[in-house]
């Protein structure tokens, strides 16, 4: 089972513009598999995740069903959104 870390980053603060991205650890460095531009408005939310998702499980092989891990941000929502493609989801935690 593939871990695919997805997660969210500043594009450029004052534009208010952030990308979310999936990405794998390779050797343990991080590649990307892909990321989406959305507006600050988008941000965290169903209206951004749920495309994301659609997006990335069609360059997805369709027999891989990757673990998304998150950081602790993450709501309900987006765990069922996983589920649907039948994938399986796991929150970080900071100690």
């Amino acid at each position: 089972m593939p871990v695919v870390l997805v997660d969210w980053s500043d594009v450029r603060e004052k534009i208010r513009h952030l990308t979310l991205r999936a990405s794998v650890s390779v050797q343990g460095r991080l590649v990307t598999l892909y990321e989406r531009v959305f507006s600050f408005a988008e941000y965290n939310s169903p209206v951004s995740h749920n495309p994301f998702l659609r997006e990335l499980a069609s360059i997805l092989p369709s027999d891989c069903c990757p673990l998304m891990m998150t950081d602790a941000g993450y709501r309900n929502p987006w765990f069922r959104e996983v589920e649907k493609h039948g994938w399986s989801a796991a929150r970080r935690c900071g100690f």
